[in-house]
């Protein structure tokens, strides 16, 4: 085997600027540091379902969206009545120079009036940002928020929303 290409092999196994990018704790002034904070504006879609007796009434939701980074650790969230909230906690931040992954969780109890009993938010939203480009770069944010509503007395299901979305900075 040729020793040149055994050298260039090893060179490019073992140097640093071909590791591949590894996810790590971040905080928020790591995402000021990285230049991942500021406003992000984008369309989202996805589906809303109240329960109506014994039947889900199923809307489907097309409108923009907006996030700012960097995140809270907590912030209450309306449900889906609209006048109910749950929290919003901040989970973790992960990532590295190129990708940022914030995950949030929703918790809390708090009274539908549409159903008239209390209800228990669960459910996860994430925000993957991806940076592109070094000199004028420019961030897109995939956004995956799900928030069920179940009765507090028995668990059953009262209401849920599944939203996707894709914003820019």
């Amino acid at each position: 085997m040729n020793p040149r290409l055994l050298l260039a092999t090893l060179f490019v196994l073992f140097s640093p600027s071909f590791r591949p990018a590894e996810a790590a704790p971040l905080n928020s002034n790591d995402l000021r540091r990285l230049g991942f904070t500021g406003n992000y504006r984008g369309d989202v879609r996805g589906d809303l379902a109240v329960k109506d007796g014994s039947n889900f009434d199923t809307f489907f939701v097309n409108q923009s969206g907006r996030e700012q980074l960097p995140p809270r650790n907590r912030s209450v969230v309306t449900g889906t009545s609209g006048h109910n909230g749950y929290f919003l906690n901040l989970q973790r931040i992960t990532g590295n120079a190129r990708r940022v992954t914030i995950r949030y969780y929703y918790s809390g109890r708090s009274y539908n009036p549409d159903h008239g009993e209390d209800t228990i938010g669960t459910g996860t939203k994430v925000l993957k940002v991806l940076k592109r480009g070094t000199s004028r770069p420019q961030f897109e944010m995939k956004l995956t928020d799900k928030l069920n509503e179940r009765a507090a007395d028995d668990g059953e299901y009262l209401a849920y929303w599944n939203i996707r979305g894709l914003l820019f900075k």
